[in-house]
């Protein structure tokens, strides 16, 4: 939404190619804001860089009639993620042959576009090439901090075997985008000073695939194997390229849904050695347990009714505890060591 237009610009001086980009409206206010932040980019004169690359594609939305004023609910609770994802792919289809599926909060290296470019009719066909996913840590921070942080509680064992809490501080990075490594080598260090470490190491179905343990040392592009929850982050080429199941709003399933409709298109997975993407933390966002129409838990039967309606697969094969079972091939390698 309009929140995220200073990460727009981050991204853009990182990427320095085209973007297609999909925003969510939801009153005039938030268009009038909108419009004013484009209009300083395009009188203020120095950001060529916006007025040559950068399409916006608008979604308007009215808040839902469930919208909770009292509590102050934003609209996140019924996000139309998958909507606006679709919205920017489709209009980026019609500029270019490939596509990097990226999010607004996760910059890239620096000189991405350029140094992808000059490489990109290396892709093959029905191939991701992966750019593997960080986050930033701020090591240096009290355990009990709590300003422009969010802790994460865990639970250890003290000598006398009596229960404390740990917390881990995430650095709230709002619009910090000079502490985003820039290239590998920085990165590294970043990794060994642990203020970086894998994006969501704890949840390792979601990028462990990617095989970080096997990333920090590679020095050419390696193949990985599809497995069940995975949702990278990656380039591919445009051409028949599916949507994202465009009925999932707000949290869950909403991006690893598309990599299993992949997967059943019998598309590959490669990881690219010197490029990434590093997630600009930001504060926990509603609507990750809201039920109601468009929920992911409501929504996940009718998705495998798709998948069987348009690749023939059997809907006991696509429940989750059966895709657990039969592809979730883990490796453990969900950040490990640097040696």
């Amino acid at each position: 939404d309009v929140s995220r237009f200073q990460r727009l610009l981050f991204l853009l001086k990182r990427w320095e190619g085209p973007i297609s980009c999909a925003m969510h409206i939801t009153s005039f206010d938030e268009l009038y804001q909108f419009y004013t932040l484009v209009q300083e980019q395009q009188q203020q004169g120095h950001n060529d860089l916006f007025q040559q690359y950068v399409s916006i594609h608008l979604l308007f939305e009215s808040p839902h009639s469930e919208y909770d004023e009292s509590s102050g609910a934003r609209y996140n609770f019924y996000y139309p993620i998958n909507r606006l994802r679709n919205l920017a792919l489709r209009n980026a289809k019609e500029q270019s042959d490939y596509v990097f599926l990226n999010d607004i909060d996760f910059q890239p290296t620096l000189h991405a576009h350029s140094s992808i470019q000059s490489m990109i009719e290396e892709l093959p066909p029905k191939t991701f090439w992966i750019l593997p996913a960080f986050e930033r840590f701020d090591s240096t921070l009290p355990t009990n901090a709590t300003a422009a942080t969010t802790t994460t509680p865990t639970t250890t064992k003290n000598d006398h075997d009596d229960e404390q809490e740990q917390t881990v501080a995430i650095i709230n990075d709002d619009n910090d985008i000079h502490s985003i490594p820039e290239n590998k080598a920085s990165l590294y260090d970043a990794i060994q000073r642990e203020e970086v470490a894998p994006f969501h190491a704890y949840l390792p179905a979601g990028h462990g695939y990617t095989n970080y343990a096997k990333w920090y040392t590679a020095s050419s592009i390696y193949s990985v194997d599809y497995g069940y929850s995975f949702e990278p982050y990656a380039i591919v080429r445009s051409k028949d390229l599916h949507d994202f199941y465009p009925r999932y709003r707000g949290y869950g399933r909403n991006k690893w849904s598309f990599y299993l409709e992949a997967h059943y298109r019998n598309y590959t997975f490669q990881v690219l050695p010197d490029h990434f993407v590093v997630h600009m933390n930001h504060g926990f966002q509603d609507g990750r347990t809201f039920e109601n129409d468009g929920n992911s838990d409501i929504e996940f039967p009718r998705f495998q009714q798709h998948l069987k309606e348009q690749y023939g697969v059997p809907i006991s094969a696509s429940s989750e505890e059966q895709l657990i079972k039969t592809q979730y091939r883990h490796r453990g390698n969900d950040g490990g060591d640097i040696e």
